[in-house]
């Protein structure tokens, strides 16, 4: 798939054709000031006393509240259990063969690899007790990757489209980490191709004659992966495009990039 994208001028806006796209839920566990998590129904299947809780974990880059559950505290590990399930039910009627889940997942330890957390995802049709969720098969797991920062992640859960589902979270199966982040929850369709720039990395103003650098970073926010794209701006005289080809910017993924 082949986008192009517009730099208007030099102090360009940053656009995304996904803004009109059917979004069926949407979290970011409130603000720096007001962590929420008041949206969720959560269970301490371990019986430790340490569940999910909302927190600030500017650390990472977010900005707001997140959600959080730990694998270890000042007085020592955990064996998390913890479960974080919607407490109401997600409506999909309507919703199309690219509806997708959404989401970031980190934690902000970055030595001796604590950052292993374990975690899982659910989509749930039945209900949101706990027997509900454990009795479920997840629809994605993974043990974070790295630390330090949030991943984004995503699922295409079309399967799920036409009904009434409930969306949980389960930290468990690790020990002795840190503690797992989850934040920026997403649930809407998407169209087959769409590319956004998130990101422009350029000086406003400079005196001719000079050169300027224009950077910048572009987010598949599409389906289908994007192969090539065209970058486009102008001085207000005369318009310039670069072609990048031999892309694969996958779906949900970045790509930064330097205008020749």
């Amino acid at each position: 798939m082949k986008r192009k994208l517009l730099l208007a001028g030099i102090l360009a806006p940053l656009f995304s054709g996904s803004l009109f796209a059917q979004t069926y839920f949407t979290e970011d566990f409130g603000t720096a000031t007001s962590p929420d998590i008041s949206a969720w129904t959560l269970y301490d299947v371990d019986g430790d006393g340490n569940n999910w809780q909302a927190a600030v974990t500017s650390s990472m880059g977010t900005t707001g509240g997140s959600a959080i559950s730990a694998s270890w505290i000042s007085s020592g590990p955990l064996t998390p259990d913890n479960i974080m399930v919607t407490s109401q039910p997600i409506d999909l009627t309507g919703a199309g063969p690219n509806l997708t889940l959404f989401w970031k997942a980190g934690n902000p330890e970055t030595t001796n690899n604590w950052w292993e957390e374990h975690y899982d995802v659910y989509i749930v049709t039945t209900g949101n007790t706990q027997a509900d969720i454990t009795s479920a098969t997840p629809i994605f797991t993974e043990i974070l990757p790295s630390g330090g920062i949030m991943h984004s992640r995503s699922v295409n859960i079309s399967a799920f489209a036409g009904q009434q589902v409930y969306l949980a979270f389960r930290h468990d199966s690790c020990t002795d980490e840190n503690w797992l982040t989850i934040d920026d929850i997403i649930i809407k369709d998407v169209p087959n191709d769409d590319a956004a720039l998130v990101s422009l990395d350029m000086t406003p103003y400079y005196s001719a004659p000079s050169s300027a650098t224009i950077q910048g970073t572009i987010k598949n926010e599409g389906a289908n992966p994007i192969t090539a794209i065209d970058i486009t701006w102008t001085d207000g005289t005369n318009t310039y495009t670069d072609n990048l080809t031999g892309l694969n910017i996958a779906s949900n993924t970045t790509y930064n990039f330097s205008h020749n």
